[in-house]
């Protein structure tokens, strides 16, 4: 597969994340950037609510049937907005005059970050090497199988047997239709959905974002484009830690949520762009698909509208009346009663851990040298004075900016570097998990960033003849600093190393993949296959259609039958009842792909580690080491 492939089916990724979100957004009055941020937003929230509806009414995942609920979906939104809450949305970026500003930053970021994330990936087709990686791929795999994208259903891959929980798959249920409309395979569609996050999401997010705590003006539009693809930690290093493609959506989608945050509670540098009830439910909206794609994306921008609350809970205070007083007072209460519900409900664990000494961890939230990468002591200067600069502001903008990077710094502080049980408490909800949490830091920093560019750019301008130069100079300036110390050569050495199938690789190796290609040539469609899934025979689901006894790593509830298969498969010529539960699964091949397992483990299923000597099987094929066997004694 070409890169060409992967741009058409990029196109396709970027329709659904645009389009019926533009159209609804147009038609509820948005306008100009809050109308291009929120899109991706408004279009998660009416595609995957299709997710959980159209299997209801018995209907399949196809991009038909969801565009189509979309498209239901987003006309009863607009006849809400539009007749019930009559709802007017104003464009205070309108008042900067012209839009080129944002056009370029917009751009700069996206090529910055495209090419990035292509040098990361390699080839189209390449996927992550990683023990995650099982889950989503499959997951996909299971979505087009069954027609179900419902996220009470997916589950199931890891339950087969057992009820559907809720599990929120707004990544998966769009890669899956990002493949469907591309025709293409599934690791391709998903680089190609994620490249479109990278490019659209993420930069039009954190414009909008920026523009709240910084103001719309030139200077900080373009500083924005700029520093906005300075951090490694965010959202490139998510497409290869874990991997948590998921939580890469999610936190894509946070710097958008957060401007309506800030934007409702009065703490932003724009005025409202409609009034409180339309914002509400706006919110809602967005939360919703921020929700769906990561709860964990969620709870971070929660914890950081904490301090923001807070600000508009007090600013005023003494001046206004006991009515608005106890509205406030109600509004916050509902508020952190939602946020401690949801820290005691979703709390994972602490399943990682201190990752480095408190002093590596101090200096790395200082320095923003987030994760190990790179040096960029420029960009934590400027992050510094913004700090200074919103503080000396005395105003409930500069507070609330101020509070949210406190609470994101304290966050990864905590999460990377201290073991103290009580602090590290509120981290559950992120698995104690210091590489999420990075994540979460530059979402603060850079507002805070651009509005030290804004104010070096004016202290240097007002003895210029021409303020555009001292503007360029130092626009140039920093963006050749802050990308060249962001510390991207460390990250991509390892995103290639990951991505690239090799003899080695931990997941699949080059033999098991062309083996894998030739499974639908000798597996029928009805027959399913066994094998470790720690070695990646799993795989045979994502990449031949081919159903497996595991279908992920780490499985749940999954019968007595696969129980009964797994561990006595080779007992088949003897064991009457092997065969039976066999024959109700369909189990008739064994992949072997040795025993390298993806995290370097040593797993044993009984059932298939005498595949030669138990006289129950035959050898069908074999690339290098990794060889497919037929079951025979169940003929």
């Amino acid at each position: 597969m070409t890169w060409l492939t992967a741009v058409l089916a990029a196109l396709a990724a970027a329709a659904l994340l645009l389009v019926p979100g533009l159209l609804t957004g147009w038609c509820i009055g948005l306008r100009r950037l809050w109308l291009w941020a929120l899109a991706p937003a408004v279009s998660v929230t009416l595609l995957c609510a299709g997710s959980v509806v159209l299997p209801l009414l018995g209907l399949s995942w196809t991009p038909l049937w969801a565009l189509l609920f979309a498209a239901v979906f987003g006309a009863l939104v607009v006849l809400l907005f539009r007749f019930v809450l009559r709802a007017r949305f104003a464009a205070p970026e309108a008042e900067s005059g012209r839009r080129w500003p944002t056009v370029v930053a917009w751009a700069f970021c996206a090529v910055m970050l495209l090419g990035i994330t292509v040098s990361g990936i390699g080839a189209p087709s390449n996927f992550s090497q990683t023990f995650d990686n099982v889950f989503h791929l499959n997951a996909i795999a299971l979505i087009g199988d069954t027609g179900n994208a419902s996220p009470f259903e997916i589950a199931r891959l890891t339950s087969p047997d057992g009820g559907g929980e809720f599990y929120p798959n707004g990544w998966h249920a769009l890669v899956q239709l990002t493949q469907q409309l591309s025709g293409g395979s599934i690791p391709l569609a998903i680089n190609a959905f994620n490249l479109a996050v990278v490019a659209i999401v993420w930069p039009l997010g954190m414009l909008l974002l920026s523009r709240q705590v910084a103001g719309s003006s030139r200077t900080a539009t373009l500083a924005t484009g700029v520093l906005a693809a300075a951090f490694p930690a965010v959202p490139v290093n998510l497409l290869h830690y874990g991997v948590l493609y998921p939580f890469f959506f999610g936190m894509a989608l946070a710097p958008a949520t957060l401007a309506v945050v800030l934007n409702l509670l009065g703490t932003s540098r724009e005025r409202r762009v409609s009034t409180i009830a339309p914002l509400i439910v706006l919110l809602a909206g967005v939360a919703f698909a921020i929700s769906i794609a990561h709860p964990g994306a969620m709870l971070a921008v929660l914890a950081v509208t904490v301090p923001v609350a807070t600000v508009a809970l007090c600013a005023g205070w003494r001046g206004i009346g006991t009515r608005r007083r106890l509205w406030r007072a109600a509004g916050y209460a509902v508020f952190f009663a939602i946020g401690l519900a949801m820290l005691i409900g979703l709390r994972q664990g602490d399943w990682w851990g201190a990752r480095m000494s408190p002093a590596e961890a101090a200096w790395q939230t200082v320095s923003l040298s987030l994760w190990g990468y790179g040096m960029p002591l420029l960009t934590a200067a400027l992050m510094v004075l913004g700090i200074v600069l919103a503080v000396r502001r005395r105003d409930r903008v500069g507070a609330a900016a101020v509070g949210m990077w406190l609470v994101a710094a304290v966050l990864f502080f905590v999460t990377a570097g201290l073991s103290n049980y009580w602090l590290r408490l509120p981290t559950w909800v992120w698995y104690g998990d210091a590489p999420r949490l990075a994540a979460l830091y530059p979402i603060v920093v850079v507002p805070l960033a651009v509005l030290a560019v804004r104010w070096l750019v004016d202290l240097v301008s007002r003895r210029a003849p021409r303020a555009w130069v001292p503007e360029a100079v130092v626009l140039l300036v920093v963006s050749a600093v802050a990308l060249s110390t962001a510390g991207y050569p460390e990250l991509l050495r390892g995103m290639r190393d990951g991505y690239t199938a090799k003899a080695d690789s931990a997941l699949l190796s080059t033999d098991e993949l062309k083996l894998l290609e030739r499974l639908p040539q000798e597996v029928g469609e009805d027959e399913v296959i066994a094998g470790n899934p720690w070695t990646g025979t799993s795989l045979a689901f994502a990449f031949a259609e081919r159903r497996v006894v595991l279908p992920h790593i780490l499985m749940n509830e999954v019968g007595k039958d696969r129980s009964l298969v797994m561990e006595h498969l080779d007992d088949a010529k003897s064991d009457p009842a092997v065969c039976d539960a066999a024959d109700r699964l369909g189990v008739r091949f064994v992949l072997d792909f040795g025993d390298r397992e993806v995290h370097g483990g040593d797993h044993d299923y009984a059932g298939i580690d005498n595949l030669e000597d138990s006289g129950a099987f035959e050898l069908v094929d074999q690339q290098g080491d990794a060889r497919l066997f037929r079951l025979t004694a169940c003929d």
